[in-house]
């Protein structure tokens, strides 16, 4: 076996169509994951709020706790899986729980001390707005993929098809053989779309979660009010020495 005529060049494009097909189809994969973790989060969020009104007949007192650990969990979760598949990592500074025995007096003592962490209401934040947002960038590439599946099946598909009417895809209409062609093209594109959008709707996602989920440690914060300080005392000297340069001038010029 010769490699004499093996053009290189060729070799690198195939390789990265491959790699931009494999990256598509595991952002695909990605994608509908997070779609479904979305679904669970507003299923847990549905749960919470029938375990507050269940408090009214007793039977909540010992639902919600339980809930609320979940909510916790799941928000961990997400910060996790926005390292694993972009690499973002998203901070989390939740406040130490307090040292209670087992029990539903210890669980309500700790979800009263976590009503006091910000990171908590971060939390249920995002199970408010993560079945909306969330779903709607993650489920985008399948989104994409399934319409432009859509736009081939009249010409993969005709026996089906041609019994429509009125069919339309995008502003394409399918009532003629050149009709069903520009549609299936169309499709075509579209699928391409899917697998290209694909890793930066997942990596935007993450940034999604940084975005309602980060939280900046103590050392953090810290460093950030010395820096404000800082700065403000290095203005106020600028002022006071501007302030005193003037007095000068003045004083010279008189």
């Amino acid at each position: 076996m010769t490699f004499d005529n093996v053009n290189p060049e060729a070799v690198v494009t195939s390789t990265r169509r491959s790699a931009l097909v494999l990256a598509g189809i595991e952002a695909l994969r990605r994608g509908l994951r997070l779609t479904a973790l979305a679904l669970w989060e507003a299923l847990l969020l549905l749960w919470l709020c029938l375990c507050v009104c269940l408090l009214v007949v007793g039977v909540g007192l010992w639902l919600v706790p339980p809930a609320l650990d979940a909510v916790r969990t799941q928000a961990r979760r997400q910060r996790r899986l926005a390292w694993q598949l972009s690499g973002l990592r998203v901070t989390e500074n939740y406040l130490p729980d307090p040292a209670t025995a087992g029990g539903l007096l210890a669980g309500w003592r700790r979800e009263y001390a976590r009503a006091g962490d910000p990171s908590t209401w971060k939390d249920l934040l995002w199970h408010v707005v993560d079945p909306f947002v969330g779903a709607a960038l993650a489920f985008a590439p399948a989104a994409l993929l399934l319409n432009g599946v859509f736009g081939l099946l009249p010409l993969l598909w005709a026996p089906v098809v041609s019994h429509w009417e009125n069919s339309w895809y995008y502003f394409i209409p399918i009532t003629t053989v050149g009709g069903t062609i520009l549609a299936s093209l169309l499709g075509a594109a579209t699928m391409v779309l899917a697998m290209l959008v694909g890793p930066s709707l997942v990596r935007l996602h993450s940034r999604w979660v940084e975005a309602v989920l980060s939280t900046q440690s103590r050392e953090e914060l810290q460093a950030r009010v010395e820096h404000l300080s800082s700065s403000r005392s290095h203005a106020v000297d600028h002022e006071a020495s501007e302030v005193r340069r003037i007095e000068r001038d003045l004083h010279d010029g008189a």
